[in-house]
């Protein structure tokens, strides 16, 4: 049973360590990578520290230099390391893109609520108001013929279109915003768009 459990938390710590290290090779760069180390060594050395002290049978004495040293880990994990890797976080970005062009429902400029075709985060909601419409891209080109914002992923670009021609109805293009999404793993890339009718250009004189 201790070389069991020295073996678990050893491999705990390990793959923890190894995770931010990959995740920092997947979406962060350089400037991330000091902050990947020191997170990296936090996990392993929690790890490998709680392994040693079972195997000495000393496990009840690892408690707390154990939980300390995966405290901190963690901490670097998400006050360091997670907030460089900029891919992931699809909300925010979009969310910043969105204020940017002044567009986001709570600065009171645009026609509300924004419409979201192929992008179902629950954080997008509470990044752009509970009201925001999380449906497809009908939707979407109904939002921009009543001159509200609409976010479209490439992968529903072409049935957006088709349904801007079928209302008679004009975007443009404001920004777009890749990224991947992290609870699925798939790579997306949202469209901002706006009406292009005159004299409104999704926006409130």
């Amino acid at each position: 049973m201790r070389w069991t459990g020295a073996g678990l938390a050893a491999l705990a710590g390990l793959l923890l360590a190894a995770g931010a290290l990959y995740l920092t090779s997947l979406y962060g760069d350089g400037l991330d990578l000091p902050a990947a180390i020191v997170t990296a060594l936090l996990l392993a050395a929690a790890g490998l520290y709680g392994a040693l002290r079972m195997l000495r049978g000393e496990a009840k004495d690892a408690v707390a230099p154990v939980l300390a040293l995966g405290l901190a880990g963690h901490a670097a994990l998400v006050a360091a390391l997670a907030p460089g890797l900029a891919p992931l976080w699809l909300s925010s970005r979009l969310e910043k893109s969105i204020e940017k062009a002044q567009l986001l429902p709570r600065q009171g400029l645009a026609d509300a609520p924004v419409a979201v075709a192929g992008y179902a985060e629950p954080s997008l909601v509470f990044a752009l108001g509970t009201p925001t419409e999380l449906d497809g891209p009908v939707e979407a080109a109904r939002a921009i013929a009543e001159h509200r914002p609409a976010v479209v992923e490439a992968r529903e670009e072409a049935a957006f279109q088709e349904a801007l021609a079928h209302m008679h109805a004009r975007a443009r293009l404001v920004d777009t915003v890749r990224g991947r999404d992290y609870s699925n793993g798939d790579e997306m890339t949202l469209r901002l768009y706006v009406s292009t009718a005159p004299g409104r250009l999704g926006l409130r004189p």
